[in-house]
């Protein structure tokens, strides 16, 4: 809970899958014990294998979010970015489509999650597929943390139960204070838990006592008919939108 905002949580996911799955094991391989007993051309060599791994995110047109690879984020600049597009006819995203994309791309993360789509995702089957090429699965939830955790979205549609790590805000739908946060696997617990000196400077208690406050909050029934709300309110508003020949993408909402 100590990343500042949701870029931050970002971050802390996107080097804590590095150094998971590269720098740790690269170590190893060379027989020592730390990366600091490594000499500085063993170090390069770790280094240089670290930014050729390969991320996948929903393009920023489709709905995705500026830190899932696009070209003037950093994502960008620490990955080989490549992105995936919705249907342009139904303007959803075809998982047969994703599938085949992925088999050859074969990233090293497969990003679900969104900034700006407005239908469920299936994150079981999107697990799935980023399993199909040994890709750790990452959600970025930042835009809908608050209807996960007031459960309207469940079973396949809750990323918590599928993904390896889960980022997102606090003062979003969570309607905490403005942070991040990161949730994990137990595989990942020891990286992500280093977020700083990773990335991370200096903590901010109070704000980690407030997202306490927060995440306590959304466990009561009232946050859930909140997050409920939400939903009840957007499918209202899509409707009214439609009625009068406005044109939506995807043609309604689900979130």
């Amino acid at each position: 809970v100590q990343p500042y905002t949701g870029a931050d949580a970002n971050l802390v996911a996107f080097w804590g899958i590095l150094v998971h799955r590269i720098q740790n094991k690269e170590v190893e391989a060379l027989g020592k014990k730390s990366l600091d007993e490594l000499s500085p051309e063993e170090y390069e060599k770790v280094r240089q294998l670290m930014l050729n791994q390969k991320v996948m995110g929903l393009s920023l047109s489709s709905g995705g979010h500026l830190t899932h690879g696009y070209r003037h984020n950093v994502s960008a600049k620490m990955f080989r970015a490549v992105s995936y597009d919705v249907n342009a006819e139904t303007e959803l995203i075809d998982f047969k489509q994703l599938e085949e994309q992925v088999k050859r791309e074969k990233p090293a993360i497969l990003i679900g999650g969104y900034s700006a789509y407005p239908r469920l995702i299936n994150f079981a089957k999107m697990r799935e597929i980023a399993e199909s090429v040994g890709a750790v699965f990452m959600v970025d939830m930042a835009h809908f943390s608050g209807l996960v955790a007031g459960k309207v979205m469940q079973g396949d549609y809750d990323p918590v139960l599928h993904a390896h790590i889960v980022t997102s805000t606090t003062h979003k739908t969570l309607r905490g204070p403005r942070g991040g946060m990161v949730l994990c696997k137990e595989e990942y617990r020891e990286v992500i838990d280093k977020g700083c000196p990773l990335v991370l400077g200096g903590p901010l208690p109070h704000v980690m006592a407030a997202k306490a406050v927060a995440f306590r909050e959304a466990q009561t029934p009232e946050y859930r008919n909140y997050a409920e709300q939400i939903v009840k309110n957007s499918r209202a508003l899509a409707e009214r939108l439609l009625d009068r020949d406005v044109k939506l993408f995807t043609g309604g909402t689900d979130n």
